[in-house]
């Protein structure tokens, strides 16, 4: 992942030239940039058979990625990579805080024989090209720089770029303008489009691991989110990217080819790369998939006994006694269909596991999901006024001085931001994603990090924007996702509903008396 100077706040990465080979090489990185040689560098090696899997881990939201509106993006050659810089209200829900976009760029090689282009490996494997989308926690951080340098300060997604026949038209969207900014330091608008379109159709599988910036500084302050599915691009495309930019400038006299600008993988170390989805079966089955598919099976096997029993009998049986044999023919027929008439009550018991989930409450994996929320954003005794001194005064009592930005709403609105989890008062917006009917009156505070010294107190009133998870039995509120452009519901999205006051799949579950039903059934067939 590379930030050009203008995210960084350091000096010396701003003097400092670096280059991807020669006297100032990425072997010679950590003697300029320290953090460069330390345990937690990136990119790294995805070993699967050594990944860990995550229940936790649900699949990440995109929020405002389509929704590009008509400003142009800004392309430009920083004579590293082509980078195009993204409004500040596209984001990233999914993770622990709140992600604002600030950029994305390109890593690729130059079709040479060592075939890399891509950053992070695969078993040792490497793609043709890397496309990184950086986001800076703007939940606890002002802008890109106050968050670049804390451990949990950025989230960047790792889309892995592979070659074959077709053209993918996302992404001429950016090599289209490539030679419009053929040297280093030229930048020209381009078009908005929709950025989701570059990102691979499946956001539910993917590894996560901690990591750093893969060029200097190489703050090692990234959660890395490397996406498992591949995103296809034409060799041609391919070629467009190795071939079109220069990293030296246009009055340079030696004109040099931008190409190979990956790092090579570093060290796991001790840490670990967890996986959201099992790498033994590419899917995790619920305990009601499990046991519906064990009882199908054993009752696929009482069937097939009946059947085998029958034949060999039939083999065995003289002519003499063939008027017995159609007497006891019809009993086994009879007893082969109580065994399909089982399954058939099996696949009836379970068929609300395998239906596809289209509510957007999930079970939460965070038992205390809401009453985080409601301790952060409704608090009881918040000050009446927007005065900054009694504001100051009451989070340094009641905590909250690490995050520069808090929205607070008044406690007597509980039950109605509750109701945004239901149909009573929310949309479907995007995922596990709900979006207010209603706009709600809330204050915003910023303050400086870490000294609760506040900069501004500011009324709002928007739509809220909520994670919405199941707890308890529950479609409850989890997380404040922001809502900057104050986006409206929209009318022909779905309520957002608690899971069981609609047709919603849940897991599925075998009362006793069900399961003693089965067993009775099964034990009448023999």
């Amino acid at each position: 992942m590379l930030l050009c100077s203008q995210w960084t706040a350091v000096p010396a990465a701003e003097e400092t030239t670096w280059t991807y080979t020669g006297l100032m090489g990425q072997s010679e990185w950590p003697q300029y940039f320290p953090d460069c040689g330390g345990t937690s560098q990136s990119p790294v090696d995805v070993a699967t058979t050594q990944t860990k899997y995550d229940p936790s881990l649900i699949p990440l939201t995109p929020l405002g990625y389509s929704q590009h509106g008509n400003r142009p993006f800004t392309l430009y050659n920083n004579g590293h990579t082509a980078m195009i810089e993204l409004p500040e209200w596209m984001g990233l829900g999914g993770l622990p805080w709140l992600f604002s976009a600030v950029q994305m760029h390109l890593h690729w090689g130059s079709g040479g024989p060592s075939h890399g282009g891509g950053e992070h490996t695969i078993n040792g494997l490497s793609a043709d090209a890397e496309l990184h989308v950086v986001h800076y926690n703007s939940e606890l951080y002002p802008n890109m720089s106050a968050a670049m340098t804390q451990r949990d300060g950025l989230a960047v997604l790792g889309i892995l770029i592979v070659t074959g026949e077709e053209t993918n038209p996302a992404f001429n969207n950016i090599l289209n303008y490539l030679s419009r900014i053929r040297h280093a330091d030229q930048k020209v608008l381009i078009p908005a489009f929709d950025v989701q379109s570059l990102l691979p159709k499946d956001l539910g599988r993917y590894y996560r691991y901690n990591g750093s910036l893969t060029t200097p500084p190489c703050y090692q302050s990234v959660i890395w989110t490397l996406f498992h599915e591949r995103v296809q691009i034409s060799k041609a495309q391919l070629l467009k990217m190795e071939t079109i930019l220069y990293s030296s400038k246009a009055e340079d006299r030696d004109q040099m080819l931008l190409q190979d600008n990956y790092r090579v993988t570093q060290p796991l170390n001790h840490r670990v790369v967890f996986a959201s989805f099992s790498a033994e079966s590419g899917k995790e089955l619920s305990s009601g998939e499990v046991t519906a598919i064990v009882i199908g099976v054993m009752c696929g096997c009482v069937g097939l006994a009946v059947i085998i029993r029958f034949i060999v009998k039939t083999i065995r049986k003289t002519t003499p006694e063939r008027r017995l044999l159609e007497e006891e023919e019809v009993c086994w027929v009879m007893a082969a269909l109580r065994g399909f008439f089982t399954l058939a009550i099996c696949l009836l018991l379970g068929h609300q596991t395998f239906a596809q989930n289209s509510a957007p409450c999930q079970r939460s994996k965070w038992n205390n999901g809401y009453s985080n929320f409601v301790k952060r954003h409704i608090r009881p005794g918040l000050p009446t006024s927007l005065d900054n001194n009694e504001w100051e005064k009451y989070i340094k009592d009641h905590g909250g001085c690490s995050r520069p930005t808090q929205s607070f709403l008044h406690p007597s609105e509980l039950e109605r931001v509750k109701a945004v989890c239901t149909k009573t008062g929310g949309r479907m917006y995007h995922e596990n994603l709900c979006i207010s009917e209603q706009p709600f009156r809330f204050v915003t505070v910023r303050s400086e990090p870490g000294t609760c010294g506040i900069k501004s107190v500011v009324p709002e009133n928007k739509h809220l924007i909520l994670a919405c998870e199941v707890l308890e039995n529950q479609c409850l509120p989890v997380h404040f996702e922001g809502n900057p452009k104050n986006l409206k519901p929209d009318n022909n999205a779905k309520d957002c509903q608690d899971p069981q006051t609609r047709g919603h799949a849940s897991s599925f579950t075998m009362s006793w008396f069900q399961l003693l039903f089965v067993l009775l059934i099964m034990i009448h067939v023999f």
